[in-house]
């Protein structure tokens, strides 16, 4: 097999990261079958500059990033253009919510609705994300101590908000009676979907996990990462 076009490489990354096929991103760009295959394959080592175009748009970025000659700058990250927000640098817009999720008592909000500032970061910050799309990524900052040592108050955690369905064990942003809350979800299978549970737990000792029917629990989304200072 041939060493294919870093071109191929860089296509294959976003695609990853926006959880894309190859019949998404055919269907998408327009561009034949065989074609994108013969550049992941190798056997095309001169990517045409029309397909790139077409493929770029396709994946949301622009064909300067899969050429490898587009970097944001400083300026640019912090005052976007529109059309820098639509691909032209690889720039993602994340929604920060003006609530608090709290890691214990909870707090009386509805819903993730109240955005209190837009987070500009570069696509490829976000390489090792797992998210159902980076457009419903936002931004929540942790509140109590119940999920002490794993999320401490004042953090902020990045939210995937479509994916509301506990499909695997993992951490969540819940809304129950007292609030929003970030919780440990684990699933406790029934006899039949319909007697399933999720059990609730807390990492601090001092908050002792209790069980819900599926139906009983609002998932506002899966805790997907956390900002970490160094």
């Amino acid at each position: 097999m041939q060493n294919r076009s870093p071109v191929a490489d860089r296509i294959e990354a976003i695609m990853k990261m926006e959880g894309l096929n190859k019949a998404e991103v055919i269907r998408r760009s327009g561009v034949s079958k065989a074609y994108l295959t013969d550049l992941f394959s190798g056997k095309s080592r001169e990517p045409r500059k029309s397909n790139v175009e077409k493929i770029a748009r396709a994946l949301g970025c622009s064909a300067a990033e899969l050429w490898g000659e587009s970097k944001p700058s400083a300026s640019d990250m912090a005052h976007p253009k529109q059309s820098q927000l639509d691909g032209t640098y690889g720039l993602v817009q994340i929604p920060e919510f003006d609530v608090q999720a709290a890691a214990g008592a909870g707090l009386e909000v509805p819903d993730l609705q109240d955005v209190s500032k837009i987070w500009t970061l570069p696509r490829s910050a976000l390489a090792g994300v797992r998210a159902t799309s980076l457009n419903n990524l936002a931004i929540v900052t942790v509140a109590g101590e119940s999920m002490i040592p794993d999320y401490l108050p004042g953090e902020k955690v990045l939210v995937d908000v479509g994916d509301r369905t506990v499909s695997h064990d993992g951490a969540y942003i819940i809304h129950n009676r007292y609030g929003l809350v970030v919780k440990m979800v684990q699933i406790i299978p029934g006899s039949s979907p319909e007697q399933d549970v999720l059990r609730i737990i807390s990492k601090n000792p001092d908050y002792s996990p209790y069980d819900q029917p599926v139906a009983d629990v609002m998932i506002q989304g899966r805790v997907v990462g956390k900002w970490v200072w160094k």
